[in-house]
Order: C-alpha cells, then sequence, then structure tokens
C-alpha cells in the first residue's frame, strides 16, 4: 500500500507534469487557430479530425478503464505486468482498421463538406488532412495499449509524459512549415508515431520500466468487457462527433470556437486530474481485493471533492479573466474582440460543466473497477450523448453557447448517475460485488 506521503509527492510531480503535457496542447492550438484563424481551413481540420479523434479516444479510453483495473491486480504489488492476448487484439484490430479506412475516408468525406471545401486546391487539402487525421488516430490506439501496461505498472510519470510526443511534434511541424492546414495533421501523425516507439520502447525490457512479462500475473480481459467500456467511456468523447455534425449548421466558425474553448477547458483539466486519477488505481485495486466497501466509497468520494475543490481557482480565473486569457492566447494579434468574446462567454457557460466533468472522471475510474458495472456505465453513457445532442438541438440557433449551455447540463446529470450507480453497487448489491459469494 502506498504511504500518504508517497501519493502526495506522486500527485504533485505528476500535476506539475500535466501542466506541460497540457501547454502543448494548448501551444498546437493556438499556433493552429493564429495561423488559420476562424475560417474554412481551421474548420475543415476539426471537421477531419472528429470522427477518428472520437474513434481513437473511446478505444483509447476503453483501454485504460477496462485493462488498468485488471492489469493492476498483480502479486504482492510488483511492478510486473501480465500481457493479455484479448486486450492486444482489441487495440490492434481497432488500430489496423483505422489505417484501412483512412483511403476511403479521404476520398469520401471532403464531399460531403461542399460548403467548406471549395475548388481543387482545397479539395486535395481536405484529401491529405483526412487521411493523416485517421493515420494518426490509429497509432494512438497503439500507444494507449502500451500506456495502459505502463498505467498497471504504477509508472504514471512515464505514462503522463507519453502525451507530449504528439502536441509538441505538431506544433513544432506548423511553425517549420507555412503549408495548407493537411500539415498540422501531418504533424499530429508523426507525433503519434513518436509517442508510440517510446512507449513501446519503455514497455519491452530494453526500456526496463515493465519486466517480468507474464500470462499468468492477470485474469484475462473479455472481448465483449473492451467494448462494453468502449461504450461506457463514450461519453468522454461523444460531444466531439456531436459538435462536427451540428456545429457547421450553426455558422462558420462555431465548430473552431467550440474546439478552443474545449481545448483550454481540457488542458487544465488535464493539469487537475492526471495524478489522482493515475494514483487511485493501485489503492481502489487494493480495497477490491479486500472487499471493502465503505473504504472503497471514502477514498473515491475523497479523491473527488479534492479535485473539486482544485478545479475551483480555475473557475475563478477563466470566470474573471476569460476574455483576456482567450484574447492573448488565441487571438492575438490578428483576431477581433469580437471573436475572443464569443469564445470566452462559450468558456465562461461551459465552467459548471467543466467541474462536474473533472469530479466526473474519478467517480467513473472508480466505478470501472467494479465487476459488472460496464454495462450499467454504457447504459449511463448512453443516455448523456442523447441528453446531449437533444439540448444542442434545442439550442442550436444561439451558436457555440447553445453547446456550452448542452456540455454543462449534461455533465452534471452524468456525475448525478454516476454517483447513484456507485452507491447502489457498494451497498444495495453488497453481496454481488464485495463477498465471496
Amino acid at each position: 500500500m502506498l504511504s500518504k506521503k508517497v501519493i502526495l509527492f506522486d500527485s504533485i510531480l505528476l500535476a506539475a507534469l500535466s501542466v506541460f503535457a497540457s501547454a502543448s496542447g494548448l501551444v498546437f492550438q493556438i499556433i493552429l487557430s493564429r495561423k488559420y484563424g476562424l475560417g474554412h481551413e481551421s474548420d475543415l481540420y476539426f471537421l477531419s479530425i472528429g470522427i477518428p479523434s472520437f474513434l481513437a479516444a473511446l478505444f483509447s479510453t476503453a483501454l485504460s478503464y477496462a485493462a488498468v483495473p485488471v492489469l493492476a491486480q498483480t502479486e504482492g504489488g510488483s511492478h510486473r505486468v501480465g500481457s493479455n492476448i484479448a486486450m492486444e487484439k482489441f487495440a490492434r484490430t481497432a488500430s489496423f482498421s483505422f489505417f484501412l479506412i483512412s483511403l476511403p475516408a479521404a476520398l469520401l468525406q471532403p464531399r460531403l463538406l461542399p460548403n467548406i471545401v471549395a475548388g481543387d486546391a482545397m479539395f486535395s487539402t481536405a484529401q491529405f488532412t483526412v487521411a493523416f487525421c485517421w493515420l494518426a488516430s490509429g497509432v494512438q490506439i497503439l500507444t494507449a495499449l502500451e500506456i495502459a501496461k505502463l498505467l498497471a505498472a504504477r509508472r504514471a510519470v512515464v505514462a503522463t509524459l507519453l502525451a507530449l510526443p504528439p502536441t509538441l511534434v505538431g506544433s513544432a511541424w506548423l511553425v517549420a512549415t507555412d503549408f495548407s492546414v493537411a500539415s498540422a495533421a501531418f504533424g499530429l501523425f508523426v507525433g503519434n508515431l513518436a509517442a508510440f516507439a517510446l512507449a513501446y520502447w519503455c514497455v519491452s525490457s530494453k526500456g526496463r520500466v515493465v519486466t517480468g512479462y507474464s500470462e499468468s500475473l492477470s485474469p484475462p480481459l473479455k472481448l465483449s468487457d473492451a467494448l462494453w467500456a468502449s461504450v461506457s467511456v463514450s461519453v468522454f468523447s461523444a460531444y466531439t462527433i456531436i459538435d462536427a455534425i451540428l456545429a457547421p449548421h450553426a455558422g462558420p466558425g462555431t465548430l473552431t470556437t467550440l474546439a478552443i474553448a474545449q481545448r483550454l477547458i481540457i488542458g487544465l483539466g488535464g493539469i487537475i486530474i492526471t495524478g489522482p486519477s493515475a494514483l487511485i488505481i493501485p489503492i481502489l485495486s487494493q480495497k477490491l481485493r479486500d472487499k471493502d466497501a465503505k473504504e472503497f466509497l471514502r477514498i473515491t468520494a475523497t479523491t473527488a471533492i479534492l479535485v473539486a475543490l482544485a478545479a475551483v481557482p480555475i473557475v475563478i480565473v477563466l470566470y474573471s479573466y476569460g476574455f483576456e486569457i482567450v484574447k492573448i492566447l488565441f487571438f492575438y494579434p490578428c483576431g477581433t474582440c469580437g471573436e475572443a468574446r464569443a469564445t470566452s462567454q462559450t468558456i465562461i457557460t461551459m465552467l459548471p460543466g467543466f467541474v462536474a466533468m473533472m469530479v466526473a472522471v474519478i467517480v467513473t475510474r472508480a466505478a470501472h473497477f467494479l465487476p459488472f458495472a460496464a454495462r450499467k456505465i454504457s447504459a449511463v453513457s448512453a443516455i448523456w450523448c442523447t441528453f446531449y445532442l437533444i439540448i444542442a438541438l434545442i439550442f442550436l440557433e444561439k451558436g457555440s453557447i447553445g453547446f456550452a449551455v448542452s456540455y454543462s447540463v449534461s455533465w452534471i446529470a452524468y456525475l448525478i448517475c454516476m454517483i447513484a450507480l456507485i452507491y447502489h453497487s457498494l451497498f444495495k448489491s453488497e453481496k454481488r460485488y464485495f463477498t465471496n459469494e
């Protein structure tokens, strides 16, 4: 069992590393926004990355939430991690599917965007952008598999550092080149390749991070578990695909405004959530083995409250100085005050949902430790997606503000449902989860 001092030190270290990881993502977004503005090229990039990014995030998060609790249950706190055949096949099959889809997607998707893709040059740019977005997302899934192994081996610091290469390489490529927006997608693809190479090296014996690979150390993860986990974590990325479909109908620049607001929100949220989310894995795993329902709930609740409190300063700063921050970061010196104000108002409207989402990450992480819970979480996630879609349609005429309202209301509703699910699973169905019966 980890001591409180070790947990505190690791949390601070991971928070510091998360600052760099989040900052690298923000830098990429800033360079993209300043280079292409709130126009058709920016919208083309976000439309191209929307579907593959959503699916990659779905599969990647599923690997983390479904596989890590299984792999973390090793003998005597050892850093050895059992290799799981079903998990390996799931990741490789999903990744290979993305590679196959990249060509037909590049041929077909630009034809579905007549309002954005006009002219032969823009059509060619759209094809390359779409192809590289699908390829980058395919590599991302393979990287997620290696990161899941690192998290299970309690190497959260290394896992956090692997978030840097995609956006760092992508940013460097954007600065070094003066090509079309397809260069952003290409830079992201190369960055994901670099992240996968580093992750694979760390997990292999050459990296000397995870050693003693053994099939016998972890119970098998069924393919159905991974599929249910994919549905259950769709809540963390489904809004991107809904935004990609609906936002263009709300007016030019709406999708880019949402992307900037979400990037800032998610980047700052990553600083708060990365440490606690990774460090409670071995603790909750131990409580699950001990069949201690009350302590399991106490640790989850305490962590969730601390995360909510840590989000308060960010909420205050964004509420008070959102316009100035957005203006300086994303629209200086070429952007207009109107663009910056619209983006800042969108961010402010998202703040209640931001806090709810941060707490929901912890609650959902804990819920995935409970056997047979993935299907129930999947039902809650499906309701969330439907709820978000309906509210977004109702407020579509309000542009990005309407999507921000949908974001906040949906996350608050999701959090309430997840808290009820965990409480019921721990105490109303205690024999099922925390006894040997």
